[in-house]
């Protein structure tokens, strides 16, 4: 299995913050002057650190990248002290792919999440780039939580999920708000591989509901982010899917 370095690292994490929470950190605001960008980035910094003890990783995407740069990741680590999981969901072709993924994890990403519709080639030359920088974690999505997903990606599930199988990576992202596709996606995978459930909170899923049918961890983003106090809502999902 890729990633085995990751997994160990998610789940010391999660272990000594009792918390199978992942912050989605995608509060994104479009910084008009430099000053601007840089109270917002300082907004940022002050989320992840003030969450960090509740949580057992922080997922970061584009939007957030966009907005700052990909330096910006290293300052997030280092005041959150967190494992970063780099959702780019990378889908193109097997050069270009192993391109992000390099400037992914050269920034201190720990993780990357890649799209398996491209196929194996594409997904081989994320899974070669991860293994250079020490194995580093790669998650696949047979399934996304939006209701587009029934269009294209439901009908080929089975056949995404077996590529997950096939390459053996560190795991998958699964719907929270699909309860019965993800218990699905873990029975096909078995219990080796890590999964990875969106949708929690303003998506509508309810917090360790998606533990409950085989999830391992719940990736909860604005009903965090946008609390009143970040660190009360970070510390009552922690208790909510740790007790699950």
């Amino acid at each position: 299995m890729i990633g085995e370095n990751f997994k160990e690292l998610i789940n010391k994490t999660a272990k000594r913050h009792r918390s199978r929470v992942i912050l989605a950190l995608d509060k994104i605001r479009i910084a008009k002057t430099l000053e601007e960008k840089e109270k917002y980035k300082q907004e940022i910094l002050d989320i992840a650190k003030e969450t960090s003890p509740y949580l057992a990783a922080i997922k970061i995407g584009y939007p957030l990248v966009l907005a700052t740069d990909l330096s910006f990741v290293t300052e997030i680590k280092i005041v959150s002290n967190l494992p970063i999981i780099g959702d780019f969901k990378i889908a193109d072709i097997g050069y270009t792919n192993s391109l992000i993924a390099e400037l992914a994890f050269s920034s201190g990403i720990d993780a990357v999440i890649a799209h398996g519709f491209v196929g194996k080639d594409s997904v081989d030359a994320i899974i070669e780039t991860a293994k250079k920088f020490g194995d580093k974690g790669v998650f696949l999505l047979p399934l996304m939580s939006h209701p587009g997903a029934k269009m294209f990606m439901k009908p080929l599930m089975r056949e995404l999920v077996e590529l997950c199988i096939i390459e053996d990576v560190t795991g998958v992202i699964a719907p929270a708000t699909r309860l019965d596709d993800l218990k699905r996606i873990r029975e096909l995978i078995g219990e080796e591989q890590l999964i990875l459930a969106p949708g929690v909170g303003a998506q509508g899923a309810q917090p360790g509901s998606a533990i409950k049918e085989g999830a391992n961890f719940e990736i909860i983003g604005r009903a965090i982010y946008n609390a009143e106090t970040p660190s009360k809502a970070a510390k009552f999902f922690a208790e909510k899917t740790w007790r699950v």
